[in-house]
């Protein structure tokens, strides 16, 4: 599907990460105040992009691709940069698509069911904590193990 320029404009000023701009503002007071930790939402569009959702895929891949990016020009003021990439997680978001596509997700997912939000935030805590301290500019997936493998359901045959 060919988008208009306008659109494709819109929809990647929409989807990129609008933070990222809040994020030079934000620096100064993170530096004064000793670092921090950002952290962006990815997708898997951003590693295995969509047919049909090309904008979604590259701006998605702009949030991974300018987390690292940052990562390395905010580090010298004690600032980490990390990209997450959650999975199928069970919110009211992808209610919609679970409940129709439920059984060909979860066929992708070697832990055999959809994640929580809880799941999802115990990670990102872990990130912001001074226990990942040694994590910057990478992107972590929090997916039950979704594409490890190309035959996930190999444990369970």
């Amino acid at each position: 599907m060919l988008l208009s320029r306008r659109t494709y404009q819109k929809c990647f000023q929409l989807l990129s990460p609008k933070g990222l701009g809040g994020q030079r503002q934000a620096y100064p007071y993170m530096k004064a105040q000793g670092g921090g930790v950002i952290l962006n939402a990815s997708s898997f569009a951003a590693l295995d992009p969509n047919a049909g959702r090309a904008t979604y895929s590259a701006a998605k891949a702009a949030v991974k691709n300018l987390s690292a990016s940052m990562a390395a020009e905010f580090a010298a003021a004690n600032i980490r940069v990390l990209a997450y990439v959650p999975g199928m997680i069970a919110t009211e978001i992808a209610a919609e698509s679970i409940e129709k596509y439920g059984d060909a997700l979860l066929a992708d997912i070697p832990c055999r069911r959809f994640g929580t939000p809880e799941d999802l935030g115990k990670v990102l805590v872990f990130l912001a904590s001074d226990a990942a301290g040694y994590m910057n500019g990478c992107h972590v997936e929090i997916s039950g193990g979704k594409r490890c493998v190309q035959n996930p359901q190999f444990s369970y045959q």
